[in-house]
């Protein structure tokens, strides 16, 4: 891999320097090569690097797994939505079960219905 010089700058850079400065800020963007090439570089310049350093990192994210994961489809969403929805049913918890405990609880005697 080229070596970059801090000494070397401000220079006109090649698409090979701003791919080996992209490289250099992915490694270690607060590397003291770093800190004194940048202190050099012009805005543009700067603009360049970090447009690469973008492009770079995108595709690297690109490469995992939960970016190209599959979409669920129609049926499997309808299925899960339905079980969501579905209420669920515990028992009579605290409801009187003979007519005796539901004269206690509502002072009246149940229906004979």
């Amino acid at each position: 891999m080229k070596e970059i010089n801090p000494e070397e700058f401000p220079r006109n850079l090649t698409m090979e320097d701003i791919d080996l400065l992209a490289d250099l800020i992915i490694e270690n963007p607060v590397s003291e090569k770093w800190k004194r090439i940048a202190g050099k570089l012009t805005s543009e310049q700067k603009i360049r690097i970090n447009k690469r350093v973008e492009i770079k990192s995108y595709y690297k994210t690109e490469a995992l797994p939960s970016f190209n994961k599959k979409s669920i489809d129609d049926e499997t969403w309808k299925d899960l939505k339905e079980l969501n929805e579905r209420v669920n049913f515990y028992g009579n918890m605290g409801e009187p079960t003979t007519p005796s405990e539901f004269k206690a609880k509502y002072g009246v005697w149940p229906s004979k219905e």
